[in-house]
């Protein structure tokens, strides 16, 4: 083999290499690609388990938000009673139009409705301590 020959060999064997290299080079490009990729993906899922778990309330904050709701339930309910006892004291001190004798009359009525009231307001007070006392009976101390 002359020299021109042995030339002509070894820079097609160069460029050969070369592009055997580049084809190397553009594989591990896309490679380094679906790595970028994919590590996105895992970034974006981490990122909506945190956010997902931050949503979560921790146990206090669930308990402080029922204690609220229960304690405002109450005093709504107190607040009831205190405006029934109103009533009751204006049914005791109110002013009648007409006869004396029509007043004895119309006293029964409310008094007959107040009593119809207070006794389904006791009986759902009971039926609540009942489920109190059936569900909740071995908690009834922070001890």
């Amino acid at each position: 083999m002359s020299v021109r020959e042995l030339r002509l060999a070894l820079r097609k064997k160069d460029e050969d290499h070369a592009k055997a290299i580049e084809k190397l080079k553009t594989a591990d490009a896309g490679k380094q690609r679906l790595l970028e990729s994919k590590n996105l993906q895992i970034d974006d899922l981490q990122q909506k388990l945190i956010e997902r778990e931050s949503a979560v309330p921790s146990w206090p904050a669930v308990v402080n938000g029922i204690n609220l709701d229960v304690t405002v339930a109450a005093g709504e309910t107190l607040q009831g009673f205190d405006r029934l006892t109103r009533q009751l004291e204006r049914i005791l001190t109110v002013e009648l139009p007409g006869e004396p004798a029509d007043h004895d009359a119309a006293l029964r009525m409310m008094a007959v409705h107040l009593y119809d009231l207070a006794d389904q307001v006791m009986q759902a007070a009971q039926g609540f301590a009942d489920a109190c006392e059936a569900n909740l009976s071995g908690y009834k101390t922070l001890g």
